[in-house]
Parts: structure tokens; C-alpha cells; sequence
């Protein structure tokens, strides 16, 4: 997989979300378990509701066997406990999508995260 940073992460808390982000797609459940709130809530817009950190640990799983050709990073933003990452993964030649992953940690100091809200669309592919 091709990843591409398009924005600065020149700060703590942009580079643990580029870590944690990056630990979906190489199916690092340690890594998820050890920063996500046991009752962590990942809602999937238009999807489904993922609650616990063991069913966002089964949720991931398997999720390398269909790895993105690429990612790209667009932005980052971080203030307080929450953060926003934009990105897009091309999947092959027809299957593009444009993400938006909103994070809420535990507190602004700790690297935990408990929620996360996921908008993911399909785009034209060009």
C-alpha cells in the first residue's frame, strides 16, 4: 500500500493519529486495544455502531487481507481532546473513498481514544 502524507504532523498528537489510523490498516490490535477506551464508540455513519474495545478489535480484523492501494492524508486537525483526519484510500481502479474520522480522547493529555465518527463516501474514481 502507497501512503502519502499531504499535511504537516510535526506535533505529538498528529503523529499518534497517524499511528493509530495507520494500525487499522496493518491490523495492530495491540496498538488499538492499548489506545482505545474500553468502551470506545466508533460510529460508522450510514453503517453501524461499534461499542467496546474488543468489538473494534473484531471489526479490524481481516481488514489487511483487502489493503488499499493507496492512502493519502489530506489533513489533520487537533485542538483539545478532539482531532479530525481527512484522507482518501483508492481501493483499485473503480472503488475510491473520501474519509472523515472525528476523534474524542479520554482527556487532551491521554493517547485513548472514545469515540470516533466515521464519514465514508464513495467518489468517482479518476
Amino acid at each position: 500500500m502507497k501512503v502519502e502524507i499531504k499535511c504537516d504532523y510535526n506535533s505529538t498528537k498528529k503523529q499518534f493519529l497517524l499511528d493509530y489510523n495507520m494500525a487499522f490498516f496493518d491490523e495492530n490490535l495491540d496498538f488499538l486495544k492499548a489506545h482505545s477506551a474500553s468502551d470506545i464508540q466508533w460510529n460508522i455513519i450510514g453503517n453501524e455502531m461499534i461499542t467496546g474495545s474488543n468489538a473494534l478489535c473484531a471489526a479490524v480484523k481481516g481488514m489487511s487481507e483487502f489493503p488499499p492501494q493507496s492512502l493519502v492524508i489530506h489533513q489533520i486537525i487537533t485542538h483539545g481532546k478532539e482531532a479530525v483526519l481527512l484522507g482518501e484510500m483508492i481501493m483499485d481502479a473503480d472503488n475510491k473513498y473520501e474519509f472523515c474520522d472525528a476523534y474524542e480522547f479520554v482527556s487532551a493529555g491521554k493517547q485513548v481514544i472514545k469515540k470516533i465518527k466515521s464519514f465514508i463516501i464513495k467518489v468517482q474514481a479518476s
